[in-house]
C-alpha cells in the first residue's frame, strides 16, 4: 500500500529534457533546446564529466526563451505561504518540504485527490502567492495578454 509520495519540482531551466544525465522526458518541446539533442529518458545514473556537464548546461540554458529561474529566499517564503494556504484549506498532509533555489522536494501523504492533480494545485497556489506579492521571477516576461510564463 502506498502511504506517501516524494515529489520533486524543478523551476524553469533547472533540469532540461535532454540533460546528458537523463531525465523523465519523452520529448523536447522547445526548438531552441532540440539542437542540444533528443530527450534522454534514462533511469540509471550516468557517468557524465562534471566539466562537460557544466558547459552543456550553460550553453543550453542560454538558449532558453526565458532566463532560468532561481528563487531568492523571499520568493521561497512566498512559495511556502502559497503551499501552506492550500494545505490548510484542503487538509493535505505534507510530512517534509525543502524549497531550494532551483527545485523543491515535498513528501506528501495520500489524499482524496490524485497526486498529479494535487501537485498541479500546489504549484498553482505557490505561483498565485508569488504573483500577488509581486515576486514572480518571470514577471518581466509577460506576453501581450499579460500572461506570465510558467516558472
Amino acid at each position: 500500500m502506498i502511504h506517501g509520495y516524494h515529489v520533486i519540482w524543478g523551476t524553469y531551466g533547472f533540469w532540461l529534457p535532454n540533460d546528458p544525465r537523463g531525465s523523465w522526458s519523452d520529448f523536447v518541446y522547445s526548438w531552441e533546446l532540440l539542437r542540444f539533442g533528443d530527450a534522454k529518458k534514462q533511469y540509471e545514473k550516468s557517468n557524465t564529466d562534471r566539466g562537460e556537464l557544466d558547459t552543456w548546461k550553460l550553453v543550453a540554458r542560454n538558449s532558453l526563451q526565458y532566463p532560468a529561474v532561481s528563487l531568492s529566499g523571499i520568493q521561497a517564503r512566498e512559495v511556502a505561504r502559497g503551499i501552506g494556504k492550500f494545505v490548510h484549506r484542503n487538509q493535505l498532509a505534507i510530512w517534509a518540504m525543502s524549497i531550494l533555489p532551483e527545485h523543491l522536494h515535498l513528501v506528501l501523504g495520500r489524499h482524496r485527490y490524485k497526486m498529479e492533480y494535487a501537485c498541479n494545485l500546489l504549484k498553482g497556489a505557490a505561483t498565485r502567492e508569488l504573483t500577488q506579492a509581486g515576486l514572480h521571477p518571470l514577471s518581466d516576461h509577460r506576453d501581450e495578454n499579460g500572461k506570465l510564463p510558467c516558472m
